[in-house]
């Protein structure tokens, strides 16, 4: 829901006369911003609505907001009792000792415990009836949804969700024109536009002074104040409509449509306060100059950390990182660009994601952090352990909140890692891990954001059958140990990758190659770093012997866990799409990804 939707959505409820919200939202703050707007709006209404706006939190008590200040307030009374400020609400509710209607704001309410003190919640009942007889409004903001049965019949939920992209992307060009305008940008942008810009002489050292010619409003003149860095129009009515697209000029001067895009497209997920703060701080970074959408990236991950339900991965390379896998390359080959708008524009659905099923240590978690690049997209991690709490419906609420968020920051990626840990049962008698899988599926069925999921799971039988239903993913794809041709290319990539940065032409590949079979590519990587670790002890370099007999004093997991992988395979068979298909038809086809 976009914040004019909300904005709107609150007004109707309250000329409905509605009595009880239950607000869901991280941003107090631009709660508040958007019920000043709104009771502004029913002042100048066509049956003018006229509403006081009284804020309650267990800090600063009872607080009178200004409407034409709202930073302002006067404190009408000082309670942190609930008990107090449900009393003195109702006092006030009361038009012939208030002779006003209210609106009232209860701030953090689900941490006081109303749930579990029947006083409190019976109260608040009591004030929401009395709220109704005198007109008046009850809204408990919160970034959990935690209403009471009591209290569901009286209560109306709206959910105020994180901005827009558009509506970032409006930040950030409010933004730029009160940061990074200059004089020196508004002639070439009226010349981009058309209008003919002329100096002309303005009488004041401080301002600069231009005539326009904008089509359909004639001469115009513009005057801009070097000061404030605002700028007025002198002779036009229709004001509204030249501005904008004079100031979007301008801001293209310094910022390129596609910077605007990319800085958008990483704050998604913010709040408006968060971007601010994170566009503010590139800036300054920048030497005050442009704004980076690789820093905003970086200080949103930062900040997703403290979250703990989800995490942002950190994905520097792409499917070149990969060894083998033809068949997966291929799929994202075909899949790149698909969350642009030109895909939109064209039709084309989002596509749901793809289920890795095969052994441990076979690349599934690698593959899926390539993905994000080559998707061109951020990408999550969901941990469904950090799920579970200690309260009743906390698991479920945060697992809503998990998905929410996922949705906020797409188009992004979204990594459920062994999920047979998360949906495959097991001794849970509360219900609790049915309620997340109800919750996951719904939610993984009814998205409409481009949200793309990549799972994985080794004992894929272990998985619920709803989870593999035709049409749950776009692809299930088995990942099985890797053959000599990918086994080169995984040896090639170990040894070169950073830290090690060695010369694969210095290892004799095909010996080792043949030492590797029935390896996965970690086992691989492992038996490297172990001769390594010897012939830095031996204070030498390693080479070809060393990682050889690295890897054969140790037992593969082929053999360690023969019974299990038999199982895995087996249950591939015709049941999941073959990772690598190194036939001369998919030879012809498969395509490298950068």
């Amino acid at each position: 829901m976009s914040l004019e939707k909300f904005e709107e959505e609150l007004k109707l409820y309250i000329l409905a006369g509605q009595p009880g919200f239950w607000i869901q939202s991280d941003d107090e703050l631009r709660t508040q911003e958007s019920l000043v707007r709104v009771l502004k709006a029913l002042k100048d209404w066509e049956r003018p609505r006229d509403y006081d706006l009284i804020t309650w939190s267990r800090a600063a008590g009872l607080v009178k907001i200004n409407l034409l200040q709202p930073s302002q307030g006067t404190p009408i009374d000082k309670t942190q009792d609930p008990m107090g400020m449900v009393r003195e609400l109702t006092k006030l509710s009361d038009p012939d000792k208030s002779g006003k209607p209210f609106v009232v704001l209860l701030f953090d309410f689900h941490m006081i415990g109303y749930d579990r003190e029947s006083m409190i919640n019976r109260s608040i009942k009591d004030l929401i009836v009395t709220c109704k007889r005198n007109s008046c409004h009850v809204m408990l903001v919160s970034g959990r949804q935690a209403i009471p049965p009591e209290w569901e019949k009286m209560i109306v939920l709206l959910e105020q969700k994180l901005p827009t992209r558009e509506e970032l992307r409006t930040q950030l060009i409010d933004f730029t024109t009160s940061s990074l305008l200059q004089p020196s940008t508004i002639m070439p942008a009226a010349k981009e536009l058309g209008w003919e810009p002329q100096e002309l002489e303005s009488g004041r050292p401080d301002h600069l002074k231009v005539g326009l010619k904008v089509p359909d409003h004639g001469p115009v003149i513009l005057e801009y104040d070097l000061k404030k860095a605002e700028f007025v129009f002198e002779t036009v009515e229709d004001v509204d409509k030249i501005r904008p697209q004079l100031r979007e000029a301008m801001v293209a001067q310094l910022l390129p449509e596609q910077v605007i895009e990319d800085v958008a497209d990483a704050g998604a997920g913010l709040t408006p306060e968060e971007f601010e703060t994170f566009v503010s701080v590139s800036f300054i970074q920048e030497g005050k100059k442009t704004i980076n959408a690789r820093q905003v990236m970086e200080m949103k991950a930062a900040a997703y950390r403290k979250n703990a339900l989800l995490d942002m991965l950190d994905t520097p390379d792409g499917f070149e990182a990969v060894g083998g896998c033809n068949m997966v390359k291929e799929y994202f080959e075909d899949q790149k660009g698909i969350f642009t708008q030109k895909a939109r524009d064209y039709g084309l659905p989002n596509p749901k994601g793809i289920l890795l099923v095969g052994i441990p240590g076979g690349g599934k978690s690698l593959i899926s952090k390539v993905a994000a690049v080559a998707l061109g997209i951020p990408c999550l991690k969901m941990d469904m352990g950090r799920f579970y709490g200690s309260l009743v419906g906390q698991s479920e609420e945060n697992a809503r909140r998990a998905t929410a968020a996922a949705e906020a920051m797409a188009p992004c990626l979204l990594f459920m890692d062994e999920i047979e840990k998360m949906f495959g049962g097991g001794s849970d008698t509360s219900g609790v891990s049915q309620r997340l899988l109800g919750h996951m599926l719904g939610w993984m069925n009814d998205r409409t954001a481009p949200v793309f999921i990549i799972a994985s799971a080794n004992k894929v039988a272990d998985l619920p059958p709803e989870l593999l239903r035709e049409g749950r993913w776009d692809e299930i794809f088995a990942v099985k140990f890797p053959v000599e041709q990918e086994r080169a290319e995984i040896l090639k990539i170990h040894l070169s990758k950073s830290p090690r940065n060695r010369n694969p032409e210095d290892f004799d590949i095909e010996k080792l190659v043949a030492a590797t079979a029935n390896r996965t590519g970690a086992e691989i990587e492992r038996g490297i770093i172990r001769a390594m670790t010897r012939a830095f002890s031996d204070g030498r370099e390693f080479d070809t012997a060393d990682i050889d007999r690295s890897i054969r004093q140790s037992v593969p997991m082929a053999e360690t866990m023969k019974e299990k992988i038999a199982e895995i395979e087996e249950w591939c068979k015709n049941r999941a799409r073959p990772a690598t298909d190194l036939t001369k038809k998919a030879e012809d086809r498969a395509r490298t990804i950068g």
